[in-house]
């Protein structure tokens, strides 16, 4: 990781969630505002810094804010991605019906999030 953390915002995942969805809407902002700002307290308020850890943790809080009408999974999923990138993390997991199934375990709490982490870890690249 290359210094300060970029933390994705609340616009960024509506702006990509749009391209992602037609005639998607935000169903409720402020649940997409804490959502976006969970990994943000975990680094701050438990000295995470791991960078999988805290994108599984945003992909698990948008993804259980529910703050859009359609796409959560898909916004969720984004985000983490970004996020990883956004960092300087090359992130390339397999598009494959078991990776979805990773992210629906999570929301679906068959898997957890240190589980998560673990499965998605192989394909993230932190330069």
């Amino acid at each position: 990781m290359r210094g300060e953390i970029i933390w994705i915002t609340a616009e960024q995942l509506i702006a990509a969630n749009a391209r992602q969805v037609p005639n998607a809407f935000v169903r409720d902002r402020n649940s997409l505002e804490s959502a976006v700002a969970a990994p943000v307290n975990l680094s701050l308020y438990e000295a995470q810094y791991d960078l999988v850890v805290l994108a599984v943790h945003l992909l698990h809080a948008v993804a259980m804010a529910h703050p859009f009408e359609d796409g959560n999974k898909r916004a969720a999923f984004f985000a983490a991605a970004a996020f990883l990138e956004l960092n300087g993390a090359i992130f390339a997991p397999p598009d494959t019906e078991e990776t979805a199934q990773w992210v629906t375990g999570l929301i679906e709490h068959g898997i957890d999030q240190k589980t998560l982490c673990e499965l998605l870890r192989p394909f993230v690249l932190v330069l």
